[in-house]
């Protein structure tokens, strides 16, 4: 059904056998394989003790709206930060990336800013 999706204007992806985005612009086989490969969205998990978490996921679709703008790098993966209330509301909470290594190290760098962000909470007596 590309015709529903020319040119993969919605910015639809697939992963390959090798975990790497592809274009996927026929929308009943974006939806079955989003069906069938649900776990491998979850690019990485980090709980920690007291109630907060760093997610990071393949997203599926180009949160940058890519195609439509010729030039642009697709948004494929997101890391975001929450706790038991939600998501947290602070510029470094949530990033998206083009590329899988990207959104590792986004990872890597929302959880240290979320160390240092419960450190200084901590000291305050918060």
């Amino acid at each position: 059904m590309e015709d529903l999706n020319p040119g993969n204007i919605l910015g639809l992806y697939a992963l390959d056998e090798e975990g790497l985005p592809v274009e996927c612009p026929d929308v009943l086989e974006w939806g079955r394989w989003l069906e069938a490969n649900h776990d491998k969205k979850r690019v990485a998990l980090d709980e920690l003790a007291d109630g907060h978490w760093v997610s990071t996921v393949f997203l599926a679709i180009d949160h940058n709206h890519a195609g439509l703008f010729g030039d642009a790098e697709p948004a494929l993966y997101e890391t975001m930060v929450f706790n038991d209330y939600g998501s947290l509301d602070t510029d470094w909470a949530c990033d998206r990336y083009a590329t899988r290594e990207q959104a590792l190290d986004g990872h890597q760098h929302a959880l240290t800013e979320l160390r240092l962000h419960l450190k200084k909470k901590a000291d305050h007596g918060q």
